[in-house]
Order: structure tokens, then sequence, then C-alpha cells
């Protein structure tokens, strides 16, 4: 477990070089990612990277804000294989988790953290909210934890600290949106 909670770390952040062709945060389509596994609806103008990047099935990047902004906020998906159902519970790896996130994420700090409800597939989750530094940025993360059967599916919204509250209920819209087939 030690390793996939690493994995884990490893997903917090992806800084991405400046866009200038972007032009807004917010996007008057959706889009759908529907994946044979999950489903996520995400804003037309945000990019999807399917390329497997640090071990992820999905990252979906924010248009930058201007030329000079070098942080694409972004959301994605980390789907870790627990080797067998039920060999640990959803309480058990959000609080593993949270060590993962105080051991590795420099002056972290937990915001929030509280289960889930049910989503519509019946699957119960956990979110943990924390700041922190990952080199040199400051970052806020929103991370959702949900286990089906062998596997948990981390899902995280990723944003620089001055940028999280712009983006904080877009977040909720997106990441409301997603779901495991």
């Amino acid at each position: 477990y030690f390793i996939a909670l690493l994995a884990i770390l490893f997903t917090f952040s992806l800084a991405a070089q400046s866009d200038p062709a972007s032009t807004t945060k917010k996007a008057a389509k959706w889009v759908t990612l529907n994946d044979p596994a999950v489903q996520i609806d995400f804003p037309a103008d945000w990019t999807l990277d399917q390329s497997g990047m640090m071990g992820t099935k999905f990252i979906i990047f924010s248009p930058n804000d201007s030329q000079a902004d070098a942080f694409k906020e972004n959301v994605n998906l980390q789907v870790t294989d627990l080797g067998a159902p039920g060999v640990i519970s959803l309480d058990q790896f959000a609080g593993a988790a949270e060590d993962q996130i105080r051991k590795f994420i420099t002056d972290a700090r937990v915001i929030r953290k509280q289960k889930l409800p049910k989503d519509g597939s019946g699957d119960s989750g956990y979110e943990i909210e924390f700041t922190g530094k990952q080199g040199e940025l400051t970052l806020h993360w929103r991370q959702q934890y949900r286990i089906r059967g062998r596997y948990a599916y981390i899902i995280t919204f990723t944003a620089h600290t001055a940028a999280y509250q712009q983006y904080s209920a877009l977040a909720d819209q997106i990441l409301g949106t997603f779901q495991i087939q």
C-alpha cells in the first residue's frame, strides 16, 4: 500500500508551460470523457491528456490565466490496484493517504477531511483538502478517494494557492460529475 500511496504524491501537482492561446476560465460548453472505467465532464476550453503521465489515467488542464501564468490548474485521476477487494477500508485508505500527505508535502496543512455521501452508483467517498509546498510552488489540493472492488480511485484538483478560490466552484462542478462506470 505504501507504494500505491507514494504514487499518489506524484500526481499532486502538474506544472505546465504558458499557453498564450488560452483566453478564458469560464467555458460555455462542456465535454464528457466517457472511458470504459470512468466518466467525467469538464469545460471544453480545458485540455485533456490521457498519455498516462505520472501514472495518471487522465489529467485535465485549465487554460492559463495569462501569458505569465506558468501553472495550469488541473484535475487528475489515478487508479490503484489494491490486489483484491476488501483488503483495505475507505477510512484506512484515507488515513494512510493523509499520513503520506503530511510526510511528503512540505508545510502540509490539512484544511478539511470528510466522508462524502454515496454517489449515484452507491459508492462512498472520502475527501481531504490541504495546502503545502511542492518545490517552489505553494499549492492547494482537494483529493477524493473511492474504492470499488480491488481498485482505489484518487481524483485530485490542484490549484496554485492564489488561484484556488476563483477555481473552487468550477472544481466542485467537475468533481461532481466524476463517476466510476
